[in-house]
């Protein structure tokens, strides 16, 4: 089988737009940095709910970053644990934070409605296995915690004989039962839970956002790809400067996801600084059978977790894997062309061979780009040192529920809306800049 090395998400565009890079200088309330699906869901909400005008500038193309880079779910969920997070980051943070990641689904139904695209997304039941006891309580318990924030009911089924003194809820099955549930052959997960879940295609729809926008707002919308940041002056309004021109503003919210090497001119370092790195994540996708949905299989912390979506891609069943990731160096820029970890798809199809029982190949290999902060979260709101920047910046891990959520709470704190303190909140990263300071 002959592997294509492309995303196909991005190989679903149909751009019709020409490509406008910025020459000269501009003026817009607020500069939106990234055009990604936080970027544009950002502008989306800023237009939406307030008067100002906005100037989006993107270093390549539209969609053409980690957003057309990812395994096409949308799901609400965090990489860690409650407890955990909560234990750096404050129970009463966490537990905000996982309202917000929860309001991504109004969100979305928000720009798909005004799109009038309801068809982009594609419900599903997406299921979270898990292989040992010690994970399995932890599950327990960040179940709980969920349907605490809100979440729809989550059904969990636990293999019996597997633990003892189960919750009320928690249903006992069989192995095969299980299996049958997970649609796996490998008999190590003893526990699921199944959660509402969605796969859609985000690089089409962040497509989609861009051409709405341009003309539903021609006065108050501009959008300039090809145009990279290259520094950018912070005070009491912004000068955003690329290699042909700057644009002023009052505020600024970068959008980005591992692009962060922008030269800040500021009386105090913006927080992010030093605080994201660069994640490289692998996917491959072939074209199989059986019914649309989304697992999420983790296998002990020796082996990490891997996450399978099948959805329908150009009339055809379609089966995308993904999991394994390498970490960036400190000075090192992601390149999109680059062949990083070459066994990264071997344990992909390792997986493959032990979850599903089949050698049939792929037809696709892609990666993209992930940036982290201390503690997993992403970053929403303004920096503490310098509150003309802003964030939607950053990687929960897990679908792109929280950009959008990210980009509506952005639109709000500019109309002056006040929130209650969240893990999401960039001051959280000035407190720990203190901390290690003392």
């Amino acid at each position: 089988m002959t592997v294509r090395r492309a995303s196909p998400w991005i190989s679903q565009l149909e751009r019709r737009r020409p490509v406008v890079a910025l020459e000269g200088n501009e003026a817009a309330d607020t500069v939106v940095v990234g055009g990604g699906i936080a970027g544009l869901a950002t502008a989306f909400f800023v237009l939406r709910d307030t008067d100002r005008d906005v100037v989006l500038l993107e270093q390549g193309l539209v969609a053409h970053g980690a957003t057309g880079h990812n395994a096409g779910q949308a799901v609400a969920a965090l990489e860690g644990w409650f407890d955990e997070m909560a234990a750096e980051l404050g129970e009463a943070e966490v537990m905000q934070g996982y309202r917000e990641v929860l309001s991504g689904w109004d969100r979305l139904q928000d720009i798909l409605t005004r799109l009038e695209r309801p068809g982009d997304l594609l419900r599903v039941e997406g299921k979270v296995a898990l292989s040992t006891p010690e994970a399995v309580r932890s599950l327990m318990n960040e179940r709980a915690k969920w349907i605490a924030a809100g979440a729809p009911h989550m059904a969990m089924a636990v293999v019996k004989g597997a633990l003892s003194d189960l919750p009320e809820g928690v249903k006992e099955v069989s192995e095969g039962e299980m299996m049958r549930v997970l649609r796996t052959i490998d008999r190590r997960y003893i526990a699921a839970v199944c959660m509402a879940s969605g796969v859609l295609n985000a690089a089409v729809l962040t497509e989609a956002l861009a051409e709405h926008l341009l003309v539903a707002y021609p006065k108050r919308f501009r959008l300039f790809e090809r145009s990279a940041v290259r520094r950018a002056r912070l005070g009491d309004e912004v000068a955003v400067t690329t290699d042909r021109g700057t644009v002023h503003g009052d505020n600024m919210v970068l959008c980005t996801n591992g692009y962060t090497d922008i030269e800040m001119q500021a009386c105090e370092a913006p927080v992010y600084q030093g605080n994201v790195k660069g994640v490289v994540g692998f996917m491959a996708g072939r074209f199989g059978d059986g019914p649309d949905g989304a697992e999420a299989f983790f296998r002990g912390a020796e082996h990490g977790y891997y996450y399978l979506t099948r959805r329908q891609y150009a009339g055809r069943p379609f089966i995308c894997i993904g999991g394994p990731e390498e970490e960036l160096g400190a000075d090192e820029r992601y390149d999109a062309a680059k062949d990083y970890d070459p066994q990264a798809y071997e344990h992909i199809d390792a997986f493959a061979r032990e979850t599903l029982g089949d050698r049939d190949g792929w037809d696709m290999e892609w990666h993209g780009l992930m940036g982290y902060t201390p503690g997993g979260a992403r970053l929403v709101g303004a920096d503490p040192g310098s509150p003309s920047l802003l964030y939607n910046l950053g990687c929960n891990g897990i679908g792109l529920l929280a950009s959008l959520a990210g980009g509506w709470k952005v639109a709000q704190l500019m109309r002056g809306t006040l929130f209650p303190h969240s893990m999401f909140d960039p001051s959280r990263l000035a407190r720990d800049r203190i901390m290690r300071i003392v």
